[in-house]
């Protein structure tokens, strides 16, 4: 069965072993989103009884989706992003004025900072009714309280007990806010640095770092630097039949770049990929695009 997931980990599917599973302090939740989630765990028999939230990390709120789906389009300069309400979630974070997921069980503390956001000038346009924000999200608010947790005090506890730890970030380093293609890119720092300080660790307490080189094709979400992209309707009509092409072709005439796998082992051997932020160097540097000529990384 498919089971497509945006919030929870996908080590979800291993709850009823007893893993225990994360959503760190570092990311941003639409709490609508992930109780959706979870019906559709529970629709496939899919426990999460030991899934956990971290009380620190920022709430998706109604109004960050509003304002997020009017920045959508990739016309006149825009980016095109999900309209999910991530990259508002991430500005009031930044601002200093996120509602978080701790605040949620505080009336008072909720509704002071709701009102905080419905008179900042971003926001101004939607007359934010505030007592109707709080009663839209409570429901949700309820369901999830029993997984909230001080996760990042639990994730150095499991650190002093030995256990182990994988961690699951999401899109790739070029998309990174520090380290991508500026500004085409995300809201936050999905680099090895933001990926363990997200979880309230620091990256040297991650002993095995796995940098993931994508083959045979490549992808991107928006607009931005895409310079081995086919073009016009044949990329949309090679996106819509998926992966039926014969692989030379995917990889010819899709990428328009020679990849060396025994190349790329070789790296990997040679660099161990201890860091995150080699993956850009590997690919600028080591793999060799045929459109270099025309746009250097």
């Amino acid at each position: 069965k498919e089971l497509a997931l945006h919030l929870i980990p996908a080590g979800i599917l291993h709850d009823s072993l007893g893993k225990i599973n994360i959503l760190g302090n570092g990311m941003v939740i639409d709490i609508k989103a992930l109780c959706r989630e979870m019906d559709e765990l529970e629709a496939q028999d899919v426990s999460y009884n030991n899934m956990r939230i971290s009380k620190d990390a920022n709430l998706v709120m109604p109004y960050h989706v509003l304002a997020d789906r009017g920045n959508q389009s990739q016309k006149n300069g825009g980016i095109g992003t999900t309209g999910r309400g991530i990259g508002p979630a991430y500005m009031d974070k930044i601002a200093r004025r996120g509602v978080m997921v701790g605040d949620l069980y505080n009336r008072d503390k909720l509704r002071k900072k709701v009102e905080k956001v419905s008179q900042s000038w971003e926001y101004y346009a939607q007359k934010i009714n505030v007592d109707e924000i709080i009663e839209e999200i409570m429901p949700y608010a309820e369901r999830i309280k029993p997984l909230v947790r001080d996760t990042v005090s639990e994730m150095h506890q499991f650190m002093r007990d030995g256990k182990k730890i994988l961690l699951e970030g999401a899109q790739g380093l070029l998309l990174s806010i520090e380290h991508g293609t500026y500004p085409y890119v995300t809201s936050s720092d999905c680099s090895l640095n933001g990926l363990a300080s997200g979880v309230g660790l620091s990256a040297r307490m991650v002993d095995l770092p796995l940098g993931i080189v994508k083959f045979p094709f490549m992808t991107r979400v928006g607009a931005g630097a895409f310079p081995t992209e086919l073009g016009g309707e044949q990329s949309e009509e090679y996106c819509a039949k998926g992966l039926e092409h014969h692989i030379f072709y995917e990889v010819k005439e899709y990428l328009g770049m020679d990849i060396d796998l025994k190349e790329v082992r070789k790296l990997q051997d040679e660099k161990r990929a201890t860091e995150l932020l080699d993956a850009r160097k590997i690919v600028n540097d080591d793999v060799k695009f045929r459109a270099e000529e025309v746009y250097k990384l």
